[in-house]
């Protein structure tokens, strides 16, 4: 959801002498990807829903990647509020925005472990992207969602064993 944190990360060097107190306050994603911009995205977003809704259907997914004839500065604050209007997840993958269908995503894996993998058979996460997968969907997120099922299988580094 748009109103989910977003993990961000920084280095600070310290010589042995200094004393820093350091306070970190949680930023939605919406904050973090719209800003002080949202109120103009969102105006901008009944002219635009039907092009991002097309692609969408087309591709399976949108990222900022995604060659749309929007400003790329505000394209991924579109991304995240056109999701949520259309009811689909936006989450940070891979250090990118992705918008997918998660429900359609759980689905073909599970479909995928249930009926493309054979008992002592390893499937790699790369071989699941490019055969079976229209997300492009990083490793986290596949073991991340394949844990979650809680199937019987074997969710690994390299890939998914039966």
């Amino acid at each position: 959801p748009a109103d989910a944190t977003v993990d961000a990360e920084s280095t600070i060097e310290l010589d042995d002498e200094a004393a820093e107190r350091l306070v970190l306050s949680e930023r939605s994603l919406r904050d973090r990807l719209c800003g002080e911009h949202e109120d103009a995205v969102q105006d901008q977003l009944p002219t635009v829903a039907p092009e991002l809704e097309d692609r969408f259907e087309e591709d399976g997914y949108l990222t900022p990647d995604t060659d749309l004839p929007i400003a790329d500065d505000y394209l991924p604050c579109l991304l995240l509020l056109w999701a949520d209007d259309a009811g689909y997840t936006a989450r940070m993958d891979d250090g990118r925005l992705l918008v997918y269908d998660h429900e359609r995503f759980v689905s073909r894996l599970r479909t995928l472990v249930t009926h493309h993998l054979d008992d002592d058979e390893t499937l790699t996460y790369d071989d699941m992207r490019t055969k079976f997968l229209s997300v492009p969907a990083s490793d986290e997120l596949i073991t991340t969602t394949l844990t979650d099922l809680d199937l019987d299988v074997t969710v690994a580094d390299d890939g998914v064993s039966a």
